[in-house]
């Protein structure tokens, strides 16, 4: 049985994927954006307008891709705690027990 600790470990990780893929997704867009950039140079106004059309199009691509994954992510952590909450509510006294020994370690630690 997972313990509420490894849970949280699980949705962190999971939440920093998301978010490490989202940052690589971005990287690309940003890549794409300055071929782009390096495009609308060699060409006329007509073409200008479309590539401009085409950056606006990848803009709102790469903001709604965000959106998604901050929502999956949220998500996650929201299922992470709501089953953290149930298996507290099973076994109060092993919760209790848990918290109090990783109090102490908190303890411990800071005392340095």
């Amino acid at each position: 049985m997972a313990t509420a600790t490894s849970i949280l470990k699980d949705a962190s990780k999971e939440a920093r994927a998301n978010a490490d893929d989202l940052e690589a997704r971005v990287e690309q867009l940003t890549a794409q954006l300055a071929e782009l950039a390096k495009s609308v140079a060699g060409y006329g106004n007509g073409t200008l307008d479309t590539l401009a059309q085409e950056a606006r199009r990848m803009k709102d691509d790469v903001a709604d891709r965000s959106v998604a994954i901050a929502s999956a992510a949220k998500d996650t952590v929201l299922a992470a705690e709501g089953d953290l909450e149930q298996r507290i509510r099973e076994r109060p006294l092993t919760a209790i027990g848990i918290a109090a020994g990783l109090g102490f370690l908190a303890a411990l630690l800071t005392k340095r």
